[in-house]
């Protein structure tokens, strides 16, 4: 028996999309909005058809969904299977009324972060690229950061930026429920920025802009800041400030291993301590060079010292950043 059929039988409407199929309506928790990919059939690892809500997270086999869509016992709906009965519509329980389930108190889940990795581009386009290559970055330095699954991009296009937001994560009513979209806004404000960090483990999210502006903030984040960025190499560590003085480092052939800090505030004590229990135990500390920078700098510098690590001072020889001095060092004009 085909879960597809079965789905379509149940009066479960859905569309073939590569080797998956897509619905707006989820027999746990309702209908999303027409277009959405709220509820998908796939194959599984075992190659036999499964199904997910990306709005809900109800999933299983067939069995499962029968189960879910008529309100049969599982012995009912196993039976079915056996003997291989078509459905009619009258077979499937009342259909739940729309409804959008609460946002998340910590915003997008590591399910959502894993589509965003897997979905989005590797390559920047060409606006974007140009924005990099404005820091001095290089192409090589861009596919290390990439290969190192913290590193995807949006169209800078915000019109494409939007529709691949929407396709990746399985429709809008699913960026609404996890967060990057606030209703009744129809435009995330994470299509604006088309530089998009992706935190160790799938922890959290950034989205970056790539021109300057006043008058919004410069990037997103969403998730849970578990984890910085993180390049490993040698024992030793660089902290630095940020995804671009990450890119920049890589830009600059640092070998050490490179810890990156999205803000000086967004830190934890339990970092430093897990990385002693791996054996790292020096850290260069080189954040900023203005206020904040320099008193996260203090506070950080203090916290290895009493977990009894080697700290050395080693903020960016000119400039306020690391990408300062990586463009000084090529002849390139500050923003």
């Amino acid at each position: 028996m085909s879960l597809v059929q079965t789905a379509l039988d149940l009066s479960y409407p859905v569309r073939k999309q590569g080797r998956t199929f897509g619905g707006p309506r989820c027999p746990t928790c309702g209908i999303g909005t027409p277009h959405s990919n709220r509820f998908c059939i796939f194959f599984g690892k075992d190659d036999k058809e499964r199904w997910k809500c990306q709005a809900c997270g109800s999933h299983g086999d067939i069995v499962d969904f029968i189960v879910a869509a008529t309100g049969c016992s599982t012995a009912d709906a196993f039976a079915r299977t056996r003997n291989g009965g078509r459905f009619a519509p009258s077979d499937a329980k009342e259909p739940c009324p729309p409804q959008r389930p609460s946002r998340p108190s910590s915003a997008m889940s590591r399910s959502h972060i894993q589509l965003l990795r897997e979905g989005l581009s590797k390559h920047p386009d060409d606006k974007v690229f140009a924005y990099l290559r404005g820091r001095c970055i290089s192409s090589a330095s861009i596919e290390k950061m990439v290969e190192a699954d913290q590193l995807r991009f949006l169209p800078s296009d915000v019109h494409l930026a939007r529709k691949m937001i929407f396709e990746v994560l399985g429709g809008q009513d699913v960026a609404e429920n996890c967060g990057l979209l606030t209703a009744p806004k129809k435009w995330p404000a994470a299509a604006f920025r088309p530089v998009v960090g992706i935190l160790p483990k799938d922890c959290a999210v950034e989205f970056r802009m790539v021109e300057e502006s006043e008058t919004f903030k410069k990037a997103l984040r969403f998730g849970s800041l578990n984890y910085p960025y993180f390049i490993k190499a040698e024992k030793e560590v660089k902290i630095v400030e940020g995804l671009i003085d990450v890119l920049s480092c890589i830009e600059l052939g640092e070998t050490r291993s490179i810890m990156g800090i999205p803000g000086t505030n967004s830190w934890q004590v339990e970092w430093f301590s897990s990385m002693k229990a791996h054996g790292y135990s020096t850290f260069h500390t080189g954040l900023d060079n203005d206020e904040p920078g320099r008193d996260a700098m203090a506070k950080i510098s203090g916290e290895l010292a009493t977990l009894e690590l080697n700290v050395i001072d080693d903020p960016a020889p000119a400039g306020n950043d690391w990408n300062d001095y990586l463009k000084t060092l090529r002849g390139a004009p500050s923003p």
